[in-house]
């Protein structure tokens, strides 16, 4: 079960990547902690993933969502593979201070592998099929689906 503290975490979290204000979203991009946390709490309380494809170029995202104990999925967090950080092509320091990337952007037909192995340790569970499958969600469990 989801506890009221972590529920209120995420739609905060939510709002603060997805809100546009003055064309930016308030924040663009999660620390290690906080990619901890999340995922951490996804097991914890069960909650619902889907994987869902997003952009022009190979990007693809989780949404996140309650379903026990309400009438239907409710959505508590969206994130995409651009909040998820590339530390290893920089320095944490660097990383803090925003400095960018030196990774080579990707090409079209690459999925971040980084972020395709961390999204779907959640959403392509036993457990997790099952749910999708409750709740008539479609999505695709094949990498080559979302490399486009």
């Amino acid at each position: 079960m989801l506890l009221e503290e972590d529920r209120a975490w995420f739609k905060e979290l939510h709002c603060d990547l997805n809100s546009v204000k003055d064309s930016e979203p308030r924040r663009s991009i999660l620390d290690r902690e906080e990619i901890e946390r999340i995922f951490a709490i996804v097991e914890s309380a069960n909650l619902l993933t889907v994987l869902v494809p997003h952009g022009f170029i190979c990007g693809i995202g989780i949404t996140i969502y309650e379903h026990e104990g309400v009438p239907k999925p409710e959505l508590l967090l969206a994130l995409l593979d651009d909040h998820i950080p590339r530390l290893d092509s920089r320095s944490v320091y660097e990383h803090i201070r925003g400095v960018p990337s030196k990774y080579q952007e990707r090409r079209g037909g690459d999925v971040r592998q980084d972020v395709w192995e961390l999204f779907t340790r959640h959403t392509h569970t036993p457990r997790n099929r099952e749910w999708l499958a409750k709740y008539k969600i479609p999505m695709s469990f094949e990498k080559h689906s979302y490399d486009y």
